[in-house]
């Protein structure tokens, strides 16, 4: 993924170890009246680090107070964070990687690492990328309601993926629906809209996609920027 660009960000353990300096792999040497067969796998020539014990040797001025973003209630989240630039092993290639590796306390003591890789980004962006939810109650809600993700009748494993393979494009392209719509004219829509005007366009209901466009505009918000700060809530 680094190779091709691809930025992410991944929840590792703690028990997870890193390096924080660069190495080279090497065989190492062998010791003076040593049994068993010589060794002939290379590995890191530097000393590694959980990055439970990483976080323990910080002290309070290598963290960082963040406010990540809104949440339900008029609610701000907000915890201490702190980054920095560690190499890991990729087991596949056996090679180092640079990544960063961003540590998040929350208030309640509770502690989480995040393996990055994000080039030319901040500490307050990867914060807010970090906590990022996805709702994922919603999708099987409205997987289940609008496009049948509990309806299938199969005895084969295939069968079921190919089930569930066909709701996740279907929420895709419903996903994609309701962001080119707020990107091209400002208008907020559900999932149920965009279904309901898919059904209005092929003839499926009574309503006509005019009754249904004026049912639309007739339900947004009157703040514009209350939109923009809470479309990530319906997305």
């Amino acid at each position: 993924m680094i190779k091709q660009g691809q930025e992410f960000i991944a929840d590792i353990p703690e028990d997870t170890r890193v390096w924080l300096e660069p190495f080279q792999m090497r065989i190492p040497p062998r010791k003076p009246g040593a049994r068993g067969r010589k060794s002939t796998l290379a590995k890191p020539n530097r000393p590694d680090i959980s990055v439970r014990d990483y976080a323990q040797l910080l002290k309070p001025m290598d963290w960082k107070y963040v406010t990540i973003r809104h949440q339900s209630g008029g609610r701000k989240l907000k915890a201490w964070f702190h980054g920095k630039e560690i190499y890991i092993l990729n087991p596949l290639t056996n090679r180092k990687q640079l990544v960063t590796l961003l540590i998040r306390e929350d208030a309640d003591g509770t502690i989480k690492y995040s393996l990055c890789h994000c080039p030319g980004k901040g500490l307050k962006e990867l914060a807010y990328r970090q906590s990022k939810r996805y709702f994922i109650e919603k999708s099987f809600r409205e997987g289940k309601k609008e496009l049948g993700l509990n309806q299938y009748q199969t005895r084969s494993a295939i069968s079921y993926h190919k089930h569930m393979a066909m709701v996740m494009l279907g929420q895709l392209f419903i996903n994609e629906e309701k962001w080119n719509h707020y990107e091209q004219a400002t208008i907020w829509m559900t999932t149920q809209d965009v279904v309901h005007s898919l059904k209005s366009t092929l003839g499926f209901v009574k309503r006509t996609l005019e009754e249904l466009l004026s049912h639309i505009l007739a339900k947004q918000p009157p703040d514009k920027r209350l939109t923009k700060k809470l479309i990530y809530v319906r997305i």
